[in-house]
């Protein structure tokens, strides 16, 4: 199994364009009969789980969250489950 070189910590707290999620989710869950836009992001915090930080906004209307996690330089953008993640 190869290892990526995953970063546990944020070097500071990165500057995320909220429209980075918005095309993100507009790309995985297809642009259907729900478009996202920069204002269904509400950010919630920085929040440890198993031992690697990531960044959370809850998603208006929606029971996911969008995450952002540092990796090497950079930080990868995913969704996750929402309020069983947050209650860890």
């Amino acid at each position: 199994m190869i290892e990526l070189p995953y970063v546990k910590k944020f070097f500071g707290v990165p500057n995320i364009d909220k429209q980075e999620l918005a095309d993100y989710f507009n790309t995985e869950l297809g642009l259907g009969a729900e478009v996202y836009y920069i204002n269904d992001f509400e950010y919630l915090g920085i929040f440890e789980i198993d031992g690697y930080e990531r960044m959370f906004w809850k998603v208006r209307g929606k029971d996911i969250c969008a995450t952002v996690r540092p990796y090497e330089d950079t930080y990868f953008i995913e969704m996750d489950s929402g309020p069983d993640v947050l209650s860890k």
